[in-house]
């Protein structure tokens, strides 16, 4: 019998220092998610987010994202995984 190879999860991303950036950070942890692609939260930076209703319907969108991930640091956590 063939068994399926094992597989990491990881996601890359930027969070703020604020209570949404440590509840993803904690939540990724709980969930066994790789934190390699995760930068360390952004001091002055807000987490972007959105929640949705049943219908797809967003009601609440917190600042967008205030800097995006530099390319290159894209690149380093993707040879890191």
């Amino acid at each position: 019998m063939r068994t399926a190879a094992p597989h990491c999860l990881a996601v890359i991303t930027r969070v703020g220092n604020e209570d949404i950036g440590r509840f993803i950070r904690e939540q990724l942890v709980r969930e066994g998610v790789s934190m390699r692609g995760v930068t360390p939260p952004d001091p002055e930076g807000l987490t972007a987010w959105s929640s949705l209703e049943r219908w797809g319907k967003p009601f609440d969108l917190e600042e967008l994202i205030r800097k995006s991930l530099p390319r290159e640091e894209v690149r380093q956590a993707f040879r890191e995984i």
